[in-house]
């Protein structure tokens, strides 16, 4: 999905930058955005900006005028953030259908009681919390050698349950949630610890680091009734030409959900370049 809408951006005349992080959403004095700072200085100049990072850093950080940046701090402080996540990777010497995988994604469920659940995943009990697990290479086998496989077993987690370990605690708790996963999916693919030859787990405190998610909160705000829907953040801002886009803003979390916030920030994006 990311590499056709890719091809479509080009294809309209647009350039894509990768891997050019930037530093800072540079603004006048009276509030309205000039452009983009890199970190590596290159500077972009635009009349608008569209920002589908987290809100949080985009709207306190990245975004330069105090006055909002305080406004906005003391507003997003009293917000929910939602769980973050916790994931297996796997690399196997066989096609996972070979050991049972009979479809591209499976759910392992341990009970019917949704509040159990949730608190499993508060708690870190990765024994009893919920699976999802996904073999990306069945729907494109690009992604693995011939004869060989991917595998994904992913659950629910509380950042806090990460925070605040010693490197030694936190490699220890990464094997630990590595042996427990492998012990369940023996259950479903029989045989399956014999053909890993790739392993690599991503904690939330990769989710933060790598996708820069504030506590690591892979679905922005946590979708309470308080925060779901019209109660998240508008596309626009007080920023004058800042948007935002994506999991943190209306109408909520998910792909779909995701893909509408962006279609709703390009309407306001066009009605705000032609005025």
């Amino acid at each position: 999905m990311f590499k056709a809408m890719a091809e479509r951006l080009e294809e309209s005349g647009s350039e894509l930058k990768f891997n050019t992080a930037a530093r800072e959403i540079v603004t006048a004095k009276n509030k309205t955005v000039c452009g983009v700072r890199a970190v590596s200085g290159e500077y972009f100049r635009a009349p608008v900006v569209v920002s589908s990072a987290n809100a949080v850093d985009t709207l306190t950080k990245l975004a330069d005028y105090a006055p909002l940046n305080r406004y906005y701090a003391q507003k997003l402080n009293a917000m929910q953030k939602s769980l973050s996540g916790i994931q297996l990777y796997l690399g196997l010497n066989v096609p996972a259908e070979k050991l049972g995988m009979s479809h591209a994604l499976m759910c392992i469920n341990t009970t019917y009681n949704h509040d159990r659940s949730f608190q499993y995943c508060l708690n870190g009990d990765y024994r009893n919390s919920g699976l999802l697990v996904a073999s990306h290479s069945r729907l494109d086998p690009g992604l693995a050698p011939q004869g060989k496989s991917t595998l994904s077993a992913m659950a629910l987690d509380n950042y806090a349950n990460w925070d605040k370990l010693t490197k030694q605690e936190y490699l220890k708790k990464k094997k630990e949630f590595s042996d427990i996963i492998l012990a369940r999916l023996e259950k479903y693919l029989p045989g399956i610890s014999g053909h890993v030859e790739v392993l690599e787990v991503a904690t939330p405190k990769t989710m933060e680091r790598l996708g820069s998610l504030a506590e690591g909160a892979i679905y922005g705000f946590a979708q309470t009734v308080g925060q779901s829907s019209i109660n998240r953040l508008s596309q626009a801002t007080k920023f004058k030409g800042l948007f935002l886009a994506g999991t943190w803003t209306q109408p909520g979390a998910g792909i779909h959900a995701c893909l509408v916030s962006g279609n709703d920030a390009a309407d306001l994006v066009l009605r705000s370049l032609k005025n």
